[in-house]
């Protein structure tokens, strides 16, 4: 068993699940590594289904209810420059997260993603460091700034709350209108 699955295995019992971790490195498409790829498919696409699948086996067992939801970016839904491997990534994990949502569902568990711009974590800040690189994203987001990690749990604190039961398998965007420019 790999440490992945022992780690999931041993956070239960949960009554939701937010997949939210996340690694990111820039290279071009020319240059992309196959090993930098392979590192992030693993913490970006693999990890979050080994952790869902041990949360639902669970619930299913327990015959209980939950939500899950896969934090992924809008770098799924459009390409960036030096983001090759990670825009394959989390275009991975949507993909994840649509099955998931309609095998889990007559279970009883709902699956969506939420798909933010920058949101400013650790991770963000030095990926967008360069302020020239920054202020060209920034003019693409209407609302004039990156995502604070409080907007992005907002919307994931609804997707898991009884007010979102009917929603299921939707990818929904979190970039201030990033989508729309």
């Amino acid at each position: 068993m790999d440490a992945t699955r022992k780690a999931a295995i041993a956070a239960l019992p949960a009554d939701f699940l937010i997949n939210c971790a996340g690694t990111t490195e820039l290279q071009p498409f020319l240059e992309t590594t196959v090993e930098a790829f392979d590192r992030l498919v693993a913490v970006n696409t693999r990890a979050p289904m080994i952790v869902a699948q041990e949360y639902a086996r669970f619930l299913i067992k327990e015959g209980r209810k939950g939500a899950i939801v896969n934090v992924s970016s809008v770098a799924s839904f459009v390409g960036i420059p030096d983001h090759a491997a990670y825009c394959a990534s989390k275009g991975g994990l949507d993909g994840l997260t649509r099955v998931m949502a309609k095998e889990l569902a007559p279970h009883g568990i709902r699956a969506n993603g939420v798909h933010p711009t920058v949101t400013l974590t650790p991770m963000a800040v030095k990926a967008w460091s360069d302020p020239e690189k920054a202020a060209g994203m920034m003019q693409r987001i209407p609302v004039g700034r990156f995502a604070e990690p409080s907007d992005v749990a907002e919307v994931v604190l609804f997707l898991l709350s009884d007010e979102a039961a009917m929603v299921n398998g939707i990818s929904m965007p979190v970039d201030g209108g990033y989508m729309i420019a």
